[in-house]
């Protein structure tokens, strides 16, 4: 298991030291103006929060001038700097990026691409941010997430699955890096893949896209268990057998395709999770990785 680990995953932790992996300004891979303006755009989109279409539009128009002679790399730094020199618009705009960069630049940055990280040939990429980022950790992760999609877009060489604990904090306004996924994300061969412990009620605004996935894991739930019951369609907790879980025991919800109708169905399964070096996957990766 230890060799496996080491040559399937790669692991980054802000509190143990680590940097951010890749540099967000980076502009290599952009072999045009469009291209250098929507890898910039998405990493200030995802720190600004949202703004609205008149806002847009400016700093759109901002970056067509500002980009035009950049080739390898921009100090997000530095532009904030020309953007409160506009005044207006460009002075609220820069004052919420570097607040956000403030506590960013604490950790630091490598000066690579995803590229350069992906050619590392680990499979999977495992970034812990902790809490060494401050109050940015949403918008940090919000400027990766928009920074590795737009790679995804000019790349495209295979399948990637962006997964993300704790989304109940994320955003996905109009135009945030993770809606574009979710609406995008199928022409690109990439997946959004969110989970959280909160059980949200159907008013919920906050992750009105994702609910569209339709895709609900639940263990053993530590509150409100009859209303959790409810909604998976049982009467109570003791029909759903929540008084019979176990650990490892899960039910899964979701809309599963039926090739014979060619339609979506509503399905409730339960099931328990194994463990790994147990399954027949695991002596597949042995296989594959040398083990």
């Amino acid at each position: 298991m230890p060799l496996l680990r080491k040559r399937l995953f790669c692991f980054i932790y802000y509190s143990g030291g680590d940097i951010i992996p890749i540099d967000l300004g980076s502009l290599r891979g952009c072999e045009t103006l469009p291209d250098k303006k929507r890898a910039i755009y998405s990493v200030l989109r995802a720190a600004t929060g949202p703004i609205d279409k008149g806002t847009s539009r400016k700093l759109k128009g901002f970056l067509s001038d500002y980009l035009k002679d950049k080739e390898y790399s921009v100090s997000l730094n530095n532009l904030c700097s020309e953007l409160v020199k506009t005044g207006g618009f460009g002075a609220e705009i820069a004052d919420c990026v570097q607040s956000v960069l403030d506590d960013i630049n604490e950790v630091g940055y490598e000066e690579q691409t995803w590229d350069d990280l992906f050619l590392q040939k680990r499979k999977i990429i495992v970034i812990n941010l902790g809490n060494e980022v401050g109050d940015s950790t949403h918008q940090l992760l919000d400027m990766m997430v928009g920074s590795l999609f737009n790679w995804q877009m000019s790349h495209d060489s295979g399948f990637l699955s962006i997964a993300i604990d704790e989304l109940i904090d994320q955003d996905f306004s109009t135009g945030s890096p993770l809606q574009t996924i979710v609406k995008q994300g199928r022409k690109f061969h990439t997946a959004l893949i969110g989970a959280t412990q909160d059980f949200y009620n159907q008013g919920s605004s906050n992750l009105d896209v994702m609910k569209q996935a339709n895709i609900k894991s639940f263990c053993r739930p530590g509150k409100s268990e009859d209303r959790v019951a409810q909604k998976l369609g049982y009467s109570n907790a003791v029909d759903a057998g929540f008084n019979k879980f176990k650990a490892g025991d899960t039910i899964l919800e979701f809309d599963g395709y039926n090739k014979e109708t060619g339609e979506n169905e509503a399905l409730t399964m339960k099931g328990r999770v194994v463990n790994f070096v147990e399954t027949p996957l695991y002596e597949k990766f042995k296989e594959i990785y040398g083990c």
